[in-house]
């Protein structure tokens, strides 16, 4: 079967054919999930739930509606991460803004998020009353430290970053969940730095958080330009 075209996507299609055409484009252009990366861009120009556009699987898209997905759907082809086309990705339940300034956060780093949990919960069972003192070394978009804040309480959370940009996504995410995080008593500092250089007068902490990029450089030209 011959590729599908961009240019074939048809004026009178509706929120289902235009799903089924995307996710035919996205499987001959060898994409890993293909349903789901059109499902996710196109409730992001439409604004509405993935549930939604099968709710709604007969509503027509507007000119304007179809030139902005089409623009998406040829990035993606391109290899262009889902996460940073729509602007967002979901974190230990937690909706984050994400730009290509910081990393994606992956579903691996759960795993940090848990350990620490599990790490800390002990800890205060040792030390019961205590107000702990933990950093996040290497923020990006603060993903764990939301995700830990979103679970306990009685925290000062410290995100080091030595990235002024990538900070300021942290600092939207921070605005986005305060609510959570004035709820559970908890403080989060963001700190531009490089290293304990950036606490010498204050550089003790209970724990010690960190997922930094993990791939040798000799391997990156190999891997796809999603990783």
């Amino acid at each position: 079967m011959a590729p599908v075209a961009v240019q074939n996507m048809e004026q009178s299609w509706n929120i289902e054919k235009v799903l089924n055409w995307t996710t035919l484009f996205f499987r001959e252009h060898g994409m890993a999930t293909p349903r789901l990366d059109a499902e996710i861009l196109l409730s992001g120009i439409l604004g509405m739930r993935r549930l939604d556009l099968y709710l709604r699987a007969d509503r027509p898209l507007s000119e304007t509606e179809r030139g902005a997905y089409r623009e998406l759907v040829l990035r993606r082809k391109e290899g262009e991460p889902v996460a940073y086309l729509t602007g967002e990705k979901e974190f230990w339940s937690l909706p984050l803004r994400v730009t290509p300034d910081v990393l994606i956060p992956r579903p691996e780093t759960e795993l940090l998020v848990e350990t620490a949990l599990r790490r800390i919960r002990i800890h205060r069972q040792e030390y019961p009353g205590t107000r702990l003192r933990v950093l996040d070394f290497g923020t990006g978009s603060g993903a764990v430290s939301l995700a830990l804040a979103s679970e306990l309480e009685a925290m000062d959370l410290v995100a080091l970053d030595l990235s002024g940009k990538a900070l300021e996504v942290a600092s939207d995410n921070a605005r986005k969940h305060r609510n959570f995080i004035a709820f559970r008593k908890n403080r989060l500092l963001l700190v531009q730095g490089n290293a304990f250089e950036a606490f010498p007068d204050n550089g003790f902490f209970d724990f010690i958080l960190a997922n930094p990029p993990y791939i040798p450089s000799p391997e990156l030209e190999g891997l796809s330009s999603e990783v």
